[in-house]
Formats: C-alpha cells, sequence, structure tokens
C-alpha cells in the first residue's frame, strides 16, 4: 500500500515541475480504475468514457495546482465519480 502513495507523490511532484509525459502516465496508470467507478455510476461506456476525459481535461488545465501529495488515485477517483453523478 504505502508503494502506491509514494508512486503518486512522486508523479504529483512531476505534474507539479511540469514534466512533460507526467499527465499521460497517471492516465495510463489510472485509466482502467476511473472507467469502472464511472461506468458503474452511469451504466454506460460511452459515457463513462467522457465522464473520465472530462476529468483528466480539467486536471490537465489544473496540473501546476496539484495538492495532493500521497493518493493521487483516491483523488482522481472522487473527481470521477463526482463528475459521473453530476452527469445524471
Amino acid at each position: 500500500m504505502e508503494r502506491g502513495f509514494l508512486k503518486d507523490a512522486w508523479l504529483a511532484q512531476r505534474l507539479l515541475r511540469g514534466e512533460t509525459g507526467a499527465l499521460r502516465q497517471v492516465y495510463h496508470l489510472y485509466k482502467h480504475d476511473l472507467l469502472t467507478v464511472a461506468a458503474s455510476i452511469l451504466c454506460d461506456l460511452h459515457a463513462a468514457e467522457d465522464c473520465v476525459h472530462d476529468v483528466f481535461a480539467q486536471f490537465a488545465g489544473s496540473e501546476k495546482d496539484v495538492a495532493v501529495e500521497r493518493n493521487l488515485r483516491g483523488y482522481l477517483m472522487r473527481c470521477v465519480a463526482n463528475r459521473a453523478k453530476n452527469m445524471i
């Protein structure tokens, strides 16, 4: 479990430094989990993909403001769940 937190902290630092590829790495690391959450709420795979896309588009625009130091996955899961609920 600690390894995941260390990876999140490392990715968050890369995002804050503006390193190219950090956002792509975050997306590829967590996209399946995020799609699962969105699909379970929306019961529609296409809507779930739109939901995850919306969250990442917003996240990409605010990556300099990333205040997530330990649980990036949890933060993104909450964002996707909230976005999916708003879509309903």
